[in-house]
């Protein structure tokens, strides 16, 4: 026996013959050639359901094709029921660009013919069931939709629909829904719970004025629908589940003089707008909750944009709880969190007037919302270390205040982390003054970034005349490891006056520095071993913040970037070279999926250096080549004359610390270069006295080479030891030379 097409397995599950399917007197459009072989429900090639469509008076229903360029254009009309649907929302389809018609039963089309009044007409969502209820001898019409009852134009009911009901004159019209139309279907507490019934609602709205606008009814309009847990979703569902009483049901769907409620079926006289939309919970938040409880059990629900709960004394209550994560009143301001279209988290001032069009109780999603004294900075990279709220005391007071340094998304986990170990190689297996390569120093100044964000370390500079050498990748992988925590500026913005935004930032990243002046020099060295700065928003007063910032400088000067001196002990020049081989163009992408290992990989290091100062690392380990390139360049004439002169009176004299006057270092000077000029030799060793590389001493005696013998003089000196003055080569060698002096006068 062959198996049964899908369209006679959906006809025989609700007792439809092919009897019933088949439909006798049938015309063509044109009202004269009989259609002897017409069936309401069909196959198509693709075993589709294809329901075809007749006019009430039965003649086929066409629909004008405006894609065919010849040939007949004016085909039959007819919707198909999908086999296998590859949107489930999406079940039924039509010819394109057509309008939806009513389905016309046998039972309408026999009345429509005879032109008799018809008792109760009922209006269908669905063909199949429509026609179920014709089969059971009920006037019924089909629609495609709880909308489909309108004209192509939307504005007013369907012409053919009206032609029906003008003829046939009814007693009432019933508009019959499933079980589903008072139920929250797929139930979600952070959507719009009253989307679902405000579309039922309306629909019933709109029918119901569309009717009256017709004027050819003015009798009752009566809304039903199957109760649910009845076995059931639709009425032909219902009728053949083989547990239905279908004479009850029948009875139940005709007795449409007042609203009722019986086994099967619910009743519902339909008077206006208000009655439909109280009837289907709209009218107030407790009327939803009453009619949908069993969909919502104890979850929370939204509710015209706004969360409700109910809580144990049975109270329906704003929730509020998505929205309370996004909300919060700091001192007496209100703030939001949003998002730009970089995709930064911002703490943006919001309006309290604002809130009376978002929610529909505004006064009470205030009473809920967090509430802070004021804002805090307290770093913390561990997410399960992270205090959002920490609590100050003093004097008997307390203040709980917001954290603004940001919580990081990321979630350390064991794992590979090739891509970042390859370029922290290439970057920082580049050697210090002494040979060592700096791969285990660069590993634990992450390590620190990430487990002690407070520690002072030194300012890191990738240098580079060349391109694609990597320096850029590190600096967006800075960024996207601490995130909200690092800020990205360009050189003019680092000591601009409007500083706000570096305020609680752990990391400064300057990419492209090409020439960062003295006073920009100063300020990072301050802000790396201050605690607190001075804060000014722009258009507001300067407040004082804590500081514990860190900077990282990209640049292609290599050895112009900045005017460095020996003395600047807090700098990290990492000279970075090219690549070798092809560039992997993805590389800033693999790294960031490696961050939650290499975090994994941080915390649970131990550090390879112990720590000797306040920025960790001694500063001998970090001097590096580089770092003399950039300060070699950062000399001036005047600077270099100076140093040559007190290079030979260190050797000279054969002493680590000795006293000169400003005249005579004037004079000393003057002999190496026409240009010494007293006053700037004044002014540079006033500022190594402000650095701490000399001091100032009493007017007293001390003793000079003035070239050819040792001369002394009398005047106020400043004392310079040769540890500050001298590289590290020339001062081991004075130190040398002074052993050996001492050694041979000792044998003496």
């Amino acid at each position: 026996m062959a198996e049964k097409s899908y369209c006679e397995q959906r006809l025989l599950a609700v007792g439809i013959t092919d009897d019933d399917n088949h439909l006798l007197g049938v015309t063509a459009s044109d009202g004269f050639h009989g259609i002897n072989e017409f069936r309401f429900f069909t196959s198509d090639k693709n075993e589709n359901l294809v329901i075809n469509y007749l006019t009430p008076d039965a003649r086929i229903l066409e629909y004008e094709d405006h894609t065919r360029n010849e040939g007949r254009n004016t085909p039959p009309y007819f919707r198909t029921r999908l086999k296998n649907p590859k949107d489930p929302k999406q079940k039924y389809i039509q010819p394109k660009g057509t309008e939806a018609f009513p389905f016309f039963t046998p039972k309408a089309i026999e009345a429509y013919k005879a032109k008799e009044k018809v008792n109760t007409l009922f209006i269908v969502e669905g063909e199949i069931k429509a026609f179920v209820l014709s089969k059971f001898g009920l006037c019924a019409i089909g629609i495609g939709g709880i909308y489909n009852f309108t004209a192509k134009d939307k504005m007013r009911l369907h012409p053919d629909m009206v032609d029906f009901i003008e003829k046939t004159n009814p007693r009432e019209i019933v508009i019959l829904h499933d079980a589903d139309a008072l139920q929250l279907k797929d139930f979600d507490e952070t959507k719009e719970a009253t989307e679902r019934p405000r579309q039922f609602s309306e629909s019933l709205i709109k029918f119901y004025d569309y009717l009256r606008e017709s004027k050819v009814y003015q009798g009752d309009v009566f809304y039903e629908h199957i109760l649910r847990d009845v076995g059931g979703k639709g009425i032909d569902d219902l009728l053949f589940n083989g547990q239905c009483d279908q004479k009850k049901c029948i009875a139940e769907l005709q007795a449409v003089k007042k609203n009722s409620q019986g086994t099967y079926i619910a009743v519902e006289k339909i008077t206006g707008t208000s009655q439909i939309r109280k009837y289907f919970g709209l009218d107030s938040v407790r009327s939803f909750y009453n009619r949908y409880q069993e969909d919502i059990g104890d979850r929370e629900w939204t509710y015209n944009h706004t969360r409700y709960y109910r809580d144990d004394m049975g109270k329906i209550k704003p929730a509020f709880s998505e929205d309370l994560n996004r909300y919060m009143m700091v001192g007496p301001d209100l703030y939001k969190l949003t998002i730009d279209d970089l995709g930064n988290l911002l703490l943006t001032k919001w309006s309290k007037q604002r809130l009376d069009a978002d929610f529909s109780n505004p006064k009470e999603f205030i009473r809920q919302i967090p509430k802070y004294d004021g804002f805090a900075y307290e770093p913390e990279n561990d997410p399960e270390k992270y205090n959002p709220a920490p609590r100050y005391e003093k004097m008997g007071f307390h203040s709980v205040l917001y954290n603004r340094f940001a919580k990081l998304t990321h979630v350390p986990k064991e794992g590979k982390w090739d891509n970042v170990n390859k370029v922290l190689h290439h970057v920082f297996d580049y050697p210090n003054n002494d040979g060592e390569t700096l791969y285990e120093m660069a590993l634990d100044y992450f390590q620190l970034l990430f487990t002690n964000p407070k520690q002072r370390l030194p300012i890191l500079c990738l240098v580079s005349w060349e391109q694609k050498t990597g320096k850029s990748t590190l600096l967006h992988f800075f960024s996207s490891i601490f995130q909200e925590n690092a800020v990205c500026m360009d050189t003019v913005r680092l000591n601009n006056k409007f500083n706000a935004m570096l305020e609680g930032k752990e990391l400064v990243l300057v990419d492209e520095a090409a020439s960062i002046d003295l006073n920009s020099v100063d300020f990072m060295k301050m802000a790396t071993t201050a605690d607190e700065l001075p804060y000014e928003p722009k258009g507001k007063d300067a407040r004082r913040g804590k500081c514990f910032a860190k900077f990282v400088l990209c640049t292609n000067n290599e050895t112009g970037f900045a005017p460095l001196t020996s003395a600047d002990t807090r700098f990290w020049v990492i000279k970075v070279s090219p690549f070798e081989g092809a560039e992997d163009t993805e590389i800033e992408e693999k790294m960031k999926a490696e961050i939650p290992a290499f975090l994994h990989y941080l915390k649970n290091r131990k550090l390879h250096y112990p720590k000797v100062g306040r920025l960790y690392f001694d500063d001998s380990l970090f001097r590096t080549p580089a770092l003399n390139a950039v300060i070699e360049t950062s000399e001036t004439p005047l600077v270099k004359n100076v140093k040559d002169v007190l290079l030979t009176q260190f050797f000279t004299l054969n002493q680590t610390v000795i006293r000169l006057s400003v005249e005579v270092l004037f004079e000393l000077t003057k002999r190496q270069t026409k240009e010494a000029d007293k006053s700037e030799i004044r002014r540079y060793l006033n500022d190594a006295v402000k650095k701490g590389l000399l001091a100032k001493g009493e007017n007293t005696t001390f003793v000079y080479f003035d070239g050819k013998e040792t001369q002394q003089g009398k005047s106020r000196i400043y004392i310079f030891h040769a540890k500050n003055w001298l590289n590290e080569e020339d001062y081991d060698e004075l130190k040398r030379q002074i052993e050996e002096r001492e050694h041979e006068n000792s044998n003496f």
